[in-house]
């Protein structure tokens, strides 16, 4: 199956600026109803203070598809991809949220909301 990457549906500011934020959202289909995601997120990483330490997928109603913890700031990589495998999302979901978490104000920036590319 071929990847496809999606770009913001909608966008919904939920912070100040320097949250991390999901710039890109890609799915590969791997069985029905399942997915790899890849995030690219773009963060204020600074080593000892804060970093973007994970990511998430949940659906509209916020129920939480899968969870990608990043065990280090990327303050060299920015912004940075990381893939999550094995995300179920269920075929009557037809949009999700992508959104990046802080390590000290918790998920503040802007969650990124993509149609899923269910097959």
């Amino acid at each position: 199956t071929t990847p496809a990457t999606t770009s913001p549906a909608t966008t919904t500011p939920v912070g100040a600026t320097d949250c991390p934020e999901v710039l890109a959202a890609e799915f590969r289909q791997t069985a029905p109803g399942v997915f790899t995601v890849s995030a690219t997120v773009r963060s204020v990483d600074i080593e000892g203070v804060s970093f973007a330490d994970a990511w998430e997928v949940r659906d509209l109603t916020g129920t939480v598809l899968g969870t990608r913890i990043l065990a280090h700031p990327h303050a060299n990589e920015q912004p940075f991809t990381r893939s999550l495998s094995d995300v179920t999302i269920p075929l009557e979901v037809a949009e999700v949220a992508v959104d990046a978490r802080d390590s000290v104000r918790g998920y503040c920036g802007i969650a990124l909301v993509v149609e899923v590319p269910h097959s």
